[in-house]
């Protein structure tokens, strides 16, 4: 039986260890996410378009 996760192995591994200090991912800019963005179903896409806007919205 196969599960589906949003995580990806490196991630699930992260959460299963908790912070440690060392090598932390930085995101600076729109285009430094936007590999994974590409990654997304189009649901999961919308998902993030309709938060980004929302907090947009709020600013």
């Amino acid at each position: 039986m196969q599960l589906i996760t949003p995580f990806s192995l490196e991630e699930l591994k992260a959460i299963a260890q908790e912070r440690q200090a060392g090598k932390v991912r930085k995101y600076l800019i729109a285009e430094d996410v936007l590999p994974m963005v590409n990654e997304l179903s189009e649901k999961e896409a919308a998902r993030l378009a309709q938060m980004i806007i929302g907090k947009l919205a709020r600013i």
